[in-house]
């Protein structure tokens, strides 16, 4: 966990240090759940709600033509948590290094 919020906060600090010409762009999803029961066989009331099931809120962007950062927020199970902060460093088109957190490809 100091792990990611260190990360988190070199993130930020890259951020904040940048010139106000930096792209900053948002995406991400939200999952529901509805539920609905029959009434009892007495006559008990129908329950029925919504749950608020996943949550995932991803700011993403440049730094400059070849560097590129994402920070991925999720709430899932009524916890919060980072997912994934990174930053891409895009030398050329054969040679990209990323450093961060993040998922490993193809699991």
């Amino acid at each position: 966990m100091k792990r990611s919020v260190w990360l988190l906060f070199f993130l930020l600090v890259v951020i904040s240090t940048v010139s106000m010409a930096a792209d900053i762009n948002f995406k991400g999803y939200l999952q529901t759940w509805f539920s609905y029961t029959e009434p009892a066989v007495d006559g008990g009331d129908a329950n029925y709600g919504f749950t608020l099931r996943r949550l995932r809120f991803t700011p993403y962007g440049s730094l400059a033509k070849n560097i590129n950062w994402t920070l991925q927020l999720g709430w899932d199970k009524f916890s919060a948590k980072i997912i994934d902060a990174y930053l891409d460093f895009n030398l050329s088109k054969e040679v990209n290094f990323r450093i961060g957190h993040y998922s490993v490809p193809g699991a």
